[in-house]
């Protein structure tokens, strides 16, 4: 499995839309957010579209936002979405650390912070992630130190 980050240039986004937009509906239907806003959220550059690629096939979708927090950069996992019928289990530790390395040292962020639902919670704290709030809509902020 590898990482492909998608550039949010018109000309990227474009080309690559074929790849990222079949993650949405699904995605919509499990999160705060329709259709139309995740492609807002993408097109007005607040969230870049992470792929992860298993040989051509892309069969996860990651949100990704950068923010400042006390002046350090932090990467910001805002959804992460697989392919339907996907062994997601077997592989995420190793798409989690991939994600960091190239937060660590492409993006140069300080922390890695996912948003997300509560049942990732134990999986995140044995990757050495600690729980920093719960968000109105029960999501959890989990943070770590790159």
């Amino acid at each position: 499995m590898h990482l492909v980050p998608i550039p949010t240039t018109p000309a990227y986004l474009n080309a690559s839309f074929e790849l990222w937009s079949p993650f949405l509906p699904q995605l919509a239907q499990r999160s705060p957010w329709s259709v139309e806003q995740l492609l807002g959220q993408i097109s007005r550059h607040e969230v870049q579209p992470v792929l992860a690629f298993e040989g051509d096939m892309p069969v996860v979708l990651i949100g990704l936002s950068i923010a400042e927090d006390n002046d350090e950069r932090v990467g910001e996992l805002i959804y992460c979405t697989f392919k339907r019928e996907y062994p997601y289990r077997a592989v995420r530790g190793a798409l989690l650390a991939e994600l960091e390395s190239y937060l660590r040292d492409h993006v140069k962020c300080k922390k890695c912070r996912p948003i997300c639902p509560p049942g990732w919670r134990k999986f995140l704290e044995a990757h050495g992630y600690q729980l920093i709030r719960v968000d109105a809509d029960k999501h959890i902020a989990m943070e770590k130190v790159l």
